[in-house]
């Protein structure tokens, strides 16, 4: 596995996000998908207080208990949910099913599973960050980010002097903002320089790191929900699908547009994660130097 580094930071180019750990129904086989990306040579964990039900941390915990000096972590502060216990996700997950397979007769929203409130001031950062670390069982996060914050709330000096003071406290070792692009991108430009992570959705359409250009100097890049228009990219290259995987061709090009930064991944299946490693230890120049041509022949 590749790695990249960003001032003292050595960790793995690909990601393994944590967002899908509760859709396991116990504790143990989320931990087996922990390790199996670790084992595949991801290093890099990314987790938030948010994620499943507020018990994802603790998951990732067990797992890195005995391993916490061999990988990163980022977790992050703002966003709140409804926090089960972990003995709940069968329950939860039969839940999840059903409201699937009905989809067309329940809105979702109006079951109250997840709702989510972004709330940043420093009492909360500072109890989101105790708490964290004590669901992870570690005394330091490597990335500490602000959960679908703007950037004018980003840059409250009473926020940032939070993080800062964390930051010179040890338990953080750096910070930043992690938020859906939409969100930043006319913006993010204006993030004070404090922050050096910058965190944000992108896809094999939307051009969104181009649209957000970084000094390699000033932010370490981390990028998410790269297999959401999975689809789309199976129907832009059906003329050819003999030819070209899609997941292949989605790995080539974040290899390439998101050269050192980190790639974020989510599966609970196994051969999913396994296979998605070995795509992405096994990219070949050839094979990156496909995605861009495709893009520019289909859709520019």
């Amino acid at each position: 596995m590749k790695k990249i580094n960003f001032n003292g930071i050595t960790t793995s180019s690909l990601g393994f996000g944590c967002s899908l750990l509760t859709r396991n129904n116990s504790v143990k086989t989320a931990i087996v998908n922990l390790q199996t990306a670790f084992d595949a040579g991801v290093s890099h964990f990314d987790v938030a207080r948010l994620y499943g039900f507020g018990e994802a941390e603790t998951i990732l915990g067990k797992f890195a208990k005995a391993k916490r000096h061999e990988i990163t972590i980022t977790t992050k502060t703002g966003l709140s949910g409804k926090h089960l216990p972990l003995w709940t996700l069968p329950i939860m997950n039969r839940v999840r099913a059903f409201i699937k397979l009905n989809q067309s007769a329940i809105n979702s929203k109006h079951i109250g599973i997840v709702p989510v409130i972004g709330v940043y001031n420093p009492y909360k950062i500072l109890n989101d960050l105790h708490t964290s670390l004590d669901k992870i069982g570690t005394d330091f996060i490597d990335f500490y980010l602000l959960h679908e914050a703007n950037i004018s709330k980003a840059n409250q000096e009473d926020i940032i002097a939070v993080l800062q003071k964390s930051k010179d406290a040890g338990k953080i070792l750096k910070f930043g903002i992690a938020s859906n692009s939409i969100k930043i991108q006319n913006e993010y430009h204006n993030l004070n320089r404090s922050y050096q992570v910058l965190q944000h959705s992108d896809n094999f359409f939307e051009h969104n790191i181009s649209k957000m250009p970084i000094n390699d100097d000033q932010f370490i890049r981390i990028v998410y929900n790269i297999f959401s228009n999975l689809k789309a990219v199976e129907s832009a290259i059906a003329f050819n699908k003999e030819l070209y995987d899609p997941v292949k061709l989605i790995l080539a090009y974040y290899k390439k547009v998101n050269e050192g930064g980190i790639t974020l991944f989510s599966s609970i299946r196994n051969e999913h994660i396994k296979d998605t490693v070995k795509k992405w230890n096994n990219l070949s120049k050839s094979d990156l130097n496909i995605p861009l041509a495709i893009f520019r022949q289909k859709y520019d």
